[in-house]
């Protein structure tokens, strides 16, 4: 029996360290950071992770997490841990996206 597009993204995802929940309205994505950052994406389509990966802004996440650090959020690292982590963060969904593209092409 063939997988579905969810099944084969979803095992995708969850080979990197991620935690995959279907909910009533879409997808819960989350893993900890290196740098210990509890992070959570929600996603409609599973499939939607392959167009953020490839937008994924690290300095634009930089700059809210700093900020929120700043203003007194908790648990916010230093500026040095903070941009590797953003970093960290670009490189799994850029893996990601290229992952779930290389295996759509295999379909084509």
């Amino acid at each position: 029996m063939r997988k579905s597009k969810n099944q084969i993204n979803k095992e995708i995802i969850e080979s990197h360290g991620f935690t995959v929940k279907k909910q009533k309205d879409g997808w819960d994505v989350h893993c900890y950071t290196p740098a210990g950052e509890d992070w959570w994406l929600f996603f409609r389509k599973l499939s939607d992770i392959k167009e953020y990966g490839y937008s994924y802004d690290p300095e634009e996440d930089f700059e809210t997490l700093y900020e929120a650090g700043r203003h007194g959020l908790r648990g916010v690292p230093g500026q040095g841990e903070l941009i590797k982590d953003q970093l960290w963060k670009q490189t799994i969904l850029r893996q990601i996206a290229t992952e779930i593209e290389d295996e759509e092409d295999e379909d084509d």
